[in-house]
Order: C-alpha cells, then structure tokens, then sequence
C-alpha cells in the first residue's frame, strides 16, 4: 500500500455521502478497503464502494473519496513554512493597523464628547 510502502499521506475528500433508502435499509456505516492505493495515481470513488442495492446513492459517483500524496521533500516543507511565516507576519501588521485606527476613531469619539458645544443665541 502506498501509504506505508512509499511514506505517502492518506487524504480523505469526505468522511461522509448522502444517500436515500427506507429507514429498514439504512446501515450505520460503509467499509472503506484502502489496500487498492498501491500507487499514488490510485483513487478510490464512490463507485468503488460495497453499498447495498436497496440504497440510493445522492452524490456524483466519479468522486473522489481517497486518495494517497507523496511525502513532502525538505524543500517543500521549508518553503511552506516560509509561507506560514510570511501568513502570521502580513496578519499581525494588519492587526496592529486595525488596532491603531479603532483606538484613533475612540479618541475622536472621546475628544468630541469632551468639546463643549456652543450654542447660538437667537435676539
């Protein structure tokens, strides 16, 4: 299998799929057999599923519900992990400018509350 065999990263597209039957036909769950993922260009669909003839089915059955990546090399993890930094770095200067314009619009508010108001006179 080309999880243990190669080291790859089992990916699972979705844990769950709609289906339609009489409530005497509903089973708790569906066995998934994984042993078919001997390369990674193996995919398992929802074809590929044991599903009893008195359930329908309600999704697309091309897609795909698993599959196997290769490993990332040390390259690839670097470079994302630079990504995730430069992600925190961009998030925590936006944050900082937020902060600055919320705490600038409550000193308005307050130096405005502050100001006494004239009042104009009628004689």
């Amino acid at each position: 299998m080309a999880v243990k065999d190669l080291g790859g990263n089992l990916i699972l597209n979705r844990d769950a799929i709609n289906v339609e039957c009489l409530p005497a036909d509903l089973i708790p769950h569906i066995e998934v057999d994984i042993s078919p993922l001997k390369t990674f260009d193996d995919i398992i669909h929802i074809k590929d599923l044991n599903i009893p003839s008195a359930i329908t089915v309600l999704e697309d059955m091309n897609e795909s519900l698993v599959v196997v990546t290769a490993p990332r090399s040390e390259e690839e993890l670097a470079a994302l992990e630079e990504k995730v930094e430069e992600k925190i770095e961009e998030v925590a200067v936006e944050t900082e400018e937020k902060a600055a314009e919320r705490a600038a619009a409550k000193a308005e508010e307050a130096k405005e509350e502050t100001t006494p108001k004239k009042e104009s006179k009628k004689e």
